[in-house]
This record gives structure tokens, C-alpha cells and sequence, in this order.
């Protein structure tokens, strides 16, 4: 089983799947950002910068390389941490990350939504589960920030492909609750307006459908000054009309999207 170090979430440490500890929590500190950088070099500084931000003390290095010593002896010989230009470089050789799990995953649940949804359901649903709560998990640790939010933003990107699969599956009724919950907790967001839109317009309730457009588009124009995106306007229109190529047994996207035939764009639009 090896060494496996799981930071979507509380940090948790495991050899052979036995738990390790780590020596507290500024070594945590230290261990969440190399793991956040995988693979590349730390400079000491940023290190620094996770344990004290802008206020280090005068033996701030020296701790560092206390803590990162500490490591090296909780993690065993597994534990591949180089010494690299003035920082420290942790490489994957033997080594899981539940990061790099959930990023494969979503990626993997993305390639595969338009050959195989129920494929690319399950692995959604698998990334999902990798995480036991935030990242940051109330470190603060600016060092990681970028890192975390991104990460935050990739959850939402699998939560909307495991939402777009059920639809493509053919589960809209289940899925109009989840898909308001989710449009709601990402309002700007127009890919998740587009997926509860079509959940509500193909379990036959087509006035709710245009209602949440309408909601969508106020919000957007009272808090920001801007219409409604292309994608999502079209979809508005192909409501009304009733477009046929909006039910379930339309044709096939063209390519992977959150709005089946109907809009392909619309996801790939919302993630660049």
C-alpha cells in the first residue's frame, strides 16, 4: 500500500495503512505545501510564508528545516523529499496523493461524457468522495491559496459533469432538486443556470424552466450590468420554441457540454 498522504480535507498520513503522525501542526503546514507543489521545487520563503506569512521570526529558516527533518523521520524512507536550489522538492516515487486522484478523475469523468456518461458519472462520483472537506480545513496557509481555490473550482467542474451525465442518462426528474441546489450555490455560474433549465424543461415543467432563466438573467443584470451569455440565451429560445432537439432523444452532442445537443458550449465556455 505504501506511503499515502490525503489533504482534501483534514490532513491524514498513512504507511501501509497505518496512520503516521506528523510532529503538529506547523509540520502539517510544511507537508500540505509540499503536496500542493508536487513535483516542483519550495523555496524555503514559501515555506516561511505558510507558517507565518509576513511576520516570520528571526529562526524562521532554522524551524523549517527543523520540521522538514521531523517529516523525513515520521514518513520513513518513502518519503522522497530532495534538497533543491535553496528549497525542497517532494517527488511522486512512491507516493499517493488523494489530489492527484481527484484530478485524474475529473478529468477522466470529462473526456468521457460524451462516448460514455455512465462512465463518466462513476468517476465523477469517485472524485466527489475523495473529499472529507476543504483543503485548507481552517490552516491559514497563503502559501496554498491559489492551489485551494482551484481545487474548489475543479469540484464544482465535477459535480456539474456528474449533473450533466444523469441528464444524458435520462434521470432529469432526479435531478431538478440537485440542480437548483447547485445553480444557487454558484449563481454566476451559467453552465449549472443551463443544466437546471433542461432538468426542469424535460421533466415537463417548461413555465419553471423559463422562470429560472428569468431569475438568472435578473440577478445577472442587477448585480453585474450584463445579459445572459450567447449559450444560455439560446437555450431560452429554444424553449419557447420548443425545440425538439431539446428532449432527451435528440441527436447526439457534437462534443462534450452540459447542454446535451442542445448547447455543447456551454461548459467548456464557463471553464477557460
Amino acid at each position: 500500500m505504501g506511503l499515502r498522504i490525503e489533504v482534501l480535507g483534514p490532513m491524514v498520513a498513512t504507511r501501509d495503512g497505518q496512520r503516521v503522525g506528523l510532529g503538529g501542526p506547523k509540520a502539517e503546514a510544511v507537508l500540505a505545501t509540499l503536496v500542493h507543489h508536487l513535483g516542483r521545487v519550495v523555496p524555503v520563503g514559501m515555506l516561511i510564508e505558510a507558517l507565518w506569512g509576513d511576520t516570520p521570526p528571526p529562526s524562521a529558516r532554522n524551524v523549517v528545516q527543523v520540521k522538514v527533518s521531523l517529516l523525513r523521520r515520521c514518513l520513513g524512507p518513502t518519503f522522497k523529499l530532495r534538497t533543491v536550489n535553496g528549497g525542497y522538492q517532494l517527488m511522486d516515487t512512491g507516493l499517493t496523493v488523494d489530489l492527484d486522484e481527484f484530478e485524474r478523475m475529473v478529468r477522466s469523468a470529462e473526456a468521457n461524457l460524451q462516448s460514455d456518461p455512465a462512465g463518466a458519472a462513476r468517476a465523477a462520483q469517485r472524485a466527489i468522495v475523495r473529499w472529507r472537506g476543504d483543503p485548507a480545513d481552517g490552516r491559514e496557509n497563503r502559501a496554498i491559496r491559489h492551489s485551494v481555490a482551484r481545487l474548489r473550482e475543479r469540484l464544482v467542474d465535477a459535480r456539474v459533469v456528474l449533473l450533466d451525465a444523469r441528464l444524458r442518462l435520462g434521470e432529469h426528474r432526479a435531478c431538478c432538486a440537485d440542480a437548483a441546489e447547485l445553480a444557487d450555490e454558484h449563481p454566476i455560474r451559467e453552465d449549472l443556470r443551463g443544466l437546471h433549465m433542461l432538468a426542469l424543461y424535460r421533466s415537463s415543467r417548461q413555465i419553471e424552466a423559463l422562470a429560472a432563466y428569468e431569475r438568472a438573467r435578473s440577478m445577472l443584470v442587477e448585480e453585474f450590468g450584463v445579459e445572459p451569455g450567447p449559450e444560455l440565451r439560446a437555450l431560452h429560445l429554444r424553449m419557447l420554441r420548443q425545440d425538439p432537439a431539446l428532449d432527451l432523444g435528440g441527436p447526439p452532442p457534437d462534443r462534450g457540454g452540459a447542454l446535451s445537443a442542445v448547447v455543447p458550449t456551454v461548459v467548456s465556455a464557463q471553464r477557460r
